[in-house]
């Protein structure tokens, strides 16, 4: 939700009270986090929040902001790209990362990609997503993520022996049965393996990606 300059005028009343973020909220209307996201954007210690400014500041980033799918569109070229990978079905986060690669002077990134979809210029291209979808997923709140206990960062790694990561996909429920795949990339020999698995149980994903690599010699013989 977009918030509103009397939006903020009640949000500088109530939290000037005391009020919290969740009685914020649900005076308002809204989602806790969007409260949050609102206060956020300026320091507690150093200022508190003020409607006015906070409106001010909201009005300059509008004009400032560029329209969903500008860029494409000024680009022709860029635009003929991107519509001829889509038929050959590749996921916009691939065609924004090629792009990247390939570090062309004209290029976009993955979420003014799917901006441009999900624009009135892009949305007769969303047919070519693996999704379907025509417009922005609503997302829905989700309980604070958990980190693996004991992980260590890839920096901290052995540096003896090959080392590979895993990853699970999922297909869209839409396309009927639901199918899940198990990925496991090798960097160090640019190597890229899958396979289906039966369940996204965490015992099945790690049996799939236990697999040893038996490493080449150069001359091949091994």
């Amino acid at each position: 939700m977009h918030l509103r300059e009397k939006h903020r005028d009640r949000i500088h009343a109530l939290y000037g009270e005391g009020h919290n973020q969740k009685s914020v909220a649900e005076v308002l209307g809204v989602a806790p986090s969007t409260i949050s996201r609102e206060l956020k954007r300026y320091g507690k210690k150093t200022w508190r929040y003020s409607a006015t400014r906070a409106e001010k500041d909201a009005q300059e980033k509008r004009t400032h902001s560029k329209c969903a799918g500008m860029k494409v569109e000024a680009y022709p070229e860029l635009k003929e790209r991107i519509i001829r990978e889509l038929k050959e079905l590749r996921a916009p986060d691939e065609i924004a990362g090629r792009m990247k690669k390939e570090n062309l002077a004209v290029r976009i990134g993955t979420n003014a990609l799917y901006k441009w979809l999900y624009s009135v210029w892009g949305q007769p291209y969303c047919r070519y997503l693996c999704t379907k979808r025509y417009r922005r997923k609503k997302q829905k709140q989700t309980m604070k993520r958990e980190m693996i206990p004991d992980r260590i960062s890839l920096k901290q790694r052995p540096k003896r022996g090959e080392h590979a990561e895993g990853d699970l996909f999922v297909s869209p429920i839409k396309i009927g049965v639901q199918r899940s795949g198990a990925l496991i990339c090798v960097s160090s020999v640019q190597l890229l393996a899958g396979r289906m698995i039966e369940n996204k149980k965490p015992a099945t994903m790690a049996r799939a990606v236990s697999v040893r690599f038996v490493p080449v010699s150069p001359s091949g013989t091994g």
